[in-house]
């Protein structure tokens, strides 16, 4: 069995679904009545003819709902730059939108973008006998209500992962020659002092392994490709939380190579000549689409 990549710690440098029908018309009463089962003829169904006040209190309770209301609903977040159409009927507000974005290292190839969603790591050792790993994240705030709740928090997206290991073109002969490659989609939490912005990681973790991919040859040369859709069913973690805290929750695209590349004498690393067309590398990237908090149960209102 392939053993599973462990998370990274990735705290940003300090410089650092609703889904409604592509068919859905805000303004069609008849289907905002059918989605709550509020059939105009029910009402005349009943063997009895109700007061008004009964009337007005049972209609004014069941519109007060975020289908009737037409409010962004409070589970869900998307990138900035996104098209809102796409996800509701009005558009969002400002904290309901991915806020953060970072990667590690900084200054590395890879890069993540909360207006977008897209997200894109890349490892490649200088050393073959090494192990090293990279991420991207992107992240929202959360600010709870209650004193103390459990919330789940499920991302959802579409990533692309690959992984290459080529030394055909060596220009002399390698010994022992073997490197593994992983690539994992982690969903992550960090409480946030607002005072000194110090970043405390949660121990609760949600994770989807993209691909792991492991070579013994020096003469392959195929590149390796994963093409992997997540549900906010699949990518989930749950979370103890508490009011008067701040909470950061991303998903972190992570990526590792494992390289054990030797001279042919067998004892001393590998040694890139100038001009070597050597590849060991892989990378994952895409986009998420959407995050979503919700309220599990409340221990203390």
């Amino acid at each position: 069995m392939p053993e599973e990549e462990s998370v990274a710690e990735a705290t940003p440098q300090q410089d650092v679904k609703f889904e409604y029908p592509g068919n859905f018309d805000p303004l069609d009463d008849e289907l905002l009545l059918k989605i709550h089962d509020l059939s105009i003829s029910e009402h005349f169904e009943n063997n009895h003819l109700d007061t008004l006040r009964d009337l007005t209190f049972r209609w004014s309770t069941k519109l007060d709902s975020p289908i009737m209301r037409l409010r962004w609903p409070p589970d869900l977040f998307i990138p900035g730059e996104a098209d809102y159409k796409n996800y509701w009927v009005t558009p969002p507000p400002h904290d309901h939108v991915f806020q953060r974005d970072w990667t590690n290292p900084a200054g590395s190839p890879n890069t993540a973008n909360n207006g977008t969603g897209q997200i894109f790591a890349y490892d490649s050792p200088a050393s073959y006998q090494s192990r090293t790993t990279t991420s991207s994240t992107i992240a929202i705030e959360y600010t709870p209500t209650a004193a103390v709740s459990q919330v789940i928090v499920r991302g959802e997206g579409n990533v692309l992962g690959q992984a290459h290991q080529d030394f055909s073109k060596a220009t002399r002969r390698t010994g022992l020659c073997h490197g593994r490659y992983f690539g994992t989609l982690f969903l992550l939490g960090w409480m946030v002092d607002s005072l000194s912005d110090q970043w405390e990681r949660l121990p609760q973790v949600g994770r989807v392994n993209v691909f792991y991919y492991e070579s013994w040859s020096a003469d392959e040369n195929s590149l390796q490709q994963y093409p992997v859709s997540f549900t906010k069913d699949q990518l989930s973690a749950r979370f103890l939380v508490e009011r008067g805290k701040k909470y950061v929750f991303g998903v972190s695209a992570q990526v590792s190579v494992e390289a054990d590349v030797r001279e042919f004498s067998g004892t001393a690393p590998y040694t890139r000549s100038a001009g070597e067309d050597l590849k060991l590398w892989c990378n994952l990237g895409g986009a998420l689409t959407q995050m979503t908090v919700d309220t599990t149960f409340v221990s203390i209102p």
